[in-house]
């Protein structure tokens, strides 16, 4: 219960102090360390979808959760690239917005896919939040940024990984993410 009311009181401070749902904005972001590790939590689809993910992965019987981390860290990475190659892609923010929802219904069903569907639904909703992170880097990419933003996205995986230890905490987070995800993919779809 300590978990879950420590989840709730940081939601509640991003929101607080949150001017908008999504960071992804087309301001230049400061390529530092620090603005890595900070980005992914401001932007409320960011945080929510890693939660999610890291709540429903855990759920998963076939995972091993070192391996998950590894996945995660390597599709952001990969989704980051990409993003210099592929300048702009449209459906980006209702993606984001859809994969909070998605998640955290297959969490809160306790939906078990087979391995590999499992592991393709992860990789291509992680690729669209690296891809969102990396199209800020409008100067270039940045080492420390990217490092920052990968290591504290992989704390908040943990995080909703850690959920999952009390199976009677598992409902009460996937309902509140799922309303979220619902309230940001009717306002990406907007």
């Amino acid at each position: 219960m300590k978990r879950l009311s420590i989840l709730c009181q940081a939601i509640a401070l991003v929101l607080l102090f949150q001017s908008s749902a999504y960071a992804h904005s087309t301001e230049t972001i400061n390529a530092s360390l620090l603005s890595g590790l900070l980005h992914p939590l401001i932007g409320l689809d960011h945080l929510l979808a890693m939660i999610a993910i890291g709540l429903w992965s855990s759920q998963q019987k076939v995972f091993n959760k070192p391996a998950t981390l590894t996945i995660i860290a390597g599709s952001l990475f990969v989704g980051f690239i990409i993003s210099y190659l592929l300048p702009f892609y449209p459906l980006l923010e209702p993606t984001l917005a859809a994969s909070i929802l998605i998640i955290s219904l297959f969490s809160l069903f306790a939906a078990r896919l087979n391995a590999r569907l499992s592991l393709y639904v992860i990789i291509f909703f992680v690729l669209h939040h690296g891809f969102a992170h990396g199209s800020e880097m409008q100067a270039g990419i940045s080492a420390l940024y990217l490092i920052g933003f990968i290591v504290c996205s992989l704390l908040l995986q943990i995080l909703g990984q850690s959920l999952t230890l009390k199976p009677y905490l598992i409902k009460i987070p996937s309902i509140m993410l799922a309303l979220a995800g619902s309230v940001l993919t009717v306002f990406s779809l907007s």
